[in-house]
């Protein structure tokens, strides 16, 4: 059999045990995704494989490195059903990909064992967004969130919380800029 042919088969059973195996948001929303798009090729040696249960019990599609680690592009169905989709470095997602979570939230951006790091946008499936620098999952640096009512943050966050100096536009139009602590206004505005 074709080497084309067999990575059309392996899509289509990674498609179906998505459809099966994940929850109804998170097939959903990958479904209504555009494919993810992989910069240049990399150089390393690396394995296409079929379709795998990794040891602990998720699902891969992708290439291998000789130590038999995920490494190169593949997309990975976790068992509390999540699906991973991007770069990954010695078993774990490195560098540019997604994230499907079970709730229906979708993050795109750079990422660091798994988790948001670096530049990145995550839509959650309410209507919020965040976007900006993310570390070690939370959300931390310069970022905008946009509340699906209208109301809009853009400014400084460490560990998920607005801190630092910022500028929010509530639903009414009006603004506060200065100072936050914890998601609080303090100091100065």
């Amino acid at each position: 059999m074709n080497v084309i042919m067999t990575r059309v088969e392996n899509k289509l059973k990674l498609f179906n045990t998505v459809r099966e195996k994940s929850s109804a948001k998170v097939f959903a929303e990958w479904n209504k995704h555009e494919a993810f798009v992989y910069d240049e090729e990399d150089c390393e040696k690396v394995e296409n494989r079929a379709l795998s249960t990794t040891a602990e019990g998720h699902l891969f599609l992708g290439e291998w490195n000789d130590k038999n680690e995920a490494h190169g592009k593949g997309i990975r169905l976790t068992k509390e059903g999540m699906l991973e989709e991007g770069y990954w470095r010695n078993g774990n997602l490195e560098g540019k990909g997604r994230l499907f979570f079970p709730c229906g939230t979708v993050y795109s951006g750079h990422l660091h064992h798994h988790k948001q790091s670096g530049r990145g946008t995550q839509q959650w499936i309410d209507g919020d967004r965040y976007e900006g620098e993310w570390k070690n999952g939370v959300e931390e640096g310069k970022g905008t969130f946009s509340w699906k009512d209208g109301r809009r943050y853009e400014g400084d966050w460490v560990g998920d919380a607005m801190t630092g100096v910022g500028n929010f536009v509530f639903a009414s139009g009006n603004r506060y800029v200065g100072q936050w602590l914890n998601n609080m206004r303090h100091g100065k505005g």
